[in-house]
Parts: C-alpha cells; structure tokens; sequence
C-alpha cells in the first residue's frame, strides 16, 4: 500500500520550489516514508540554476532473500564447496547474519543550465550516501557444520557508502544552410565511491569484506566515462561518429 503527493509553487516569475512526499507500507519489511524537495531559479533568458534534496529506499530482491546453492569457488587458487545461503536459513542465523532490511539513501544534487542560441550546456554536481547498503560477503568457514559444504556466503546489509560526482553535457547546433546542419554533443561523468563503515557486528570486518571485496565495491563504476558525438544531416541524409571513453578500473 502506499500514497503520493507532490505540488510545485511559482515564488516569483523566476523562482520556482517544489516537494513531493512517497509513503508506502510493506508486508515484508514495513513501512517507509520518502520526500523530495526541489528548486529551480531562472537568472535570465538563457541560465538557470537548480538544486534537490531527497531521501530514497531499495528493498532486497527475492533472490537476496531466499537464493540457496552450493557451487565451486575459487579462493586463493584452491576450488572450495561454498553455500550461498538464504537470508532466513538457519545458517544465517547461526553465523549472526541479520535478517535483510532496506537500503536507504539521502541525496543532495545543485547545478546550472545554460542555453544560448544553437548551444546549451548542463553541469550538475551530486551526493548520495547509502546506509545498509546489501552486499554478498566474503567466505566464512563451515566445515563444522554439516551443509555439505566447506563456506559459506550470505547477503547482508553490509556497509554505508558514500558516491559523489558531476555530470557535464555539452551541445551545439550549427545551421550550415537550409538543407545541412552540424550537431556536436560532448557529455562526461565523473564519481568517487567511498565505505564508509562496514557493518559487520560482532564479526571479524576482514572475513566479513575484506580489502579485495571492499576494493571491488568501490571500482564497480568507472572515475570517469567521457562520450563524444558528431552528426551532419543533409535533407533526409544523416551520418554520425560516437566517441566513448572509461576510465581505466585497477584491483
């Protein structure tokens, strides 16, 4: 069950604020309650700054909960018979693995946009922090415990995290005659993921997420991804080139 609401007020001819509020209530884990709040302030004809403020949630998926299976890892170059359990296995329970709860976000994100003539450019600044952010943890040893298996993993609400970065588009329109135009675009992202705790309770952080883990957690996404592109349009002729790049991600 949930409820939505939004409204948006013109302060000024230039000034315009918004809020929105998201309330939902679930059987499974209960209930939460989001907002949104937004402005957006037109300096003149052609620039405008804007910035947001809002709080977010992601439930665990069904896999997350109830996936259960014993597979082949590989750690440290020797095979190992691990079992990923259930979040509400009774082998969960026993290496005190918490039942999963939902991960809750805060975001803040402030910018400008910019348009004049055939050119129009965007820049938009972000943070966004992740409290009991759902990871699959490292292998614990089970050879006590007669799964038939040697380790086991689990997903649990593992760590907080905090992303921040910038967006940045470019564009230009060229008007060559009435038959032909040039578009060029340009658009990049640049972001930064950090941990900031590892909510591993009473258990050792390092078997729990160790370095390796932590380090994958955080180069999931590139620093940087950069694209560019170019298109000539002739009548009901059109020919583009599309550039990307990505940062290089190192372990």
């Amino acid at each position: 069950m949930g409820f939505y609401g939004d409204a948006e007020l013109n302060i000024t001819n230039q000034w315009l604020v918004s809020g929105a509020l998201r309330y939902e209530n679930y059987s499974d884990f209960g209930k939460t309650l989001n907002y949104k709040l937004a402005s957006r302030y037109n300096v003149n004809s052609d620039l405008a700054i804007r910035a947001s403020v809002s709080s977010g949630f992601r439930a665990p998926s069904l896999a997350q909960i109830h996936y259960n299976l014993i597979f082949t890892n590989i750690v440290a170059g020797k095979s190992l018979q691990t079992l990923l359990a259930s979040n509400t296995s009774t082998v969960a329970k026993a290496f005190g693995i918490n039942p999963l709860q939902e991960e809750k976000a805060n975001n803040l994100a402030a910018g400008f946009t910019y348009k004049k003539g055939g050119f129009s450019a965007t820049i938009d600044g972000y943070l966004i922090e992740v409290k009991d952010r759902i990871i699959l943890t490292d292998v614990f040893d089970a050879t006590t415990l007669n799964v038939g298996a040697e380790a086991a993993q689990f997903f649990a609400n593992g760590v907080d995290t905090k992303t921040t970065g910038v967006d940045i588009i470019f564009n230009y329109k060229h008007q060559m005659n009435r038959h032909s135009n040039l578009t060029a675009g340009i658009a990049a992202n640049f972001n930064n993921t950090e941990i900031k705790k590892i909510n591993s309770g009473t258990l050792n952080p390092f078997t729990f997420f160790g370095p390796f883990s932590q380090a994958y957690l955080q180069a999931a996404a590139p620093d940087y991804k950069m694209g560019l592109n170019i298109m000539y349009q002739y009548k009901n002729f059109d020919i583009m080139a599309v550039y990307t790049q990505f940062s290089e991600v190192r372990l």
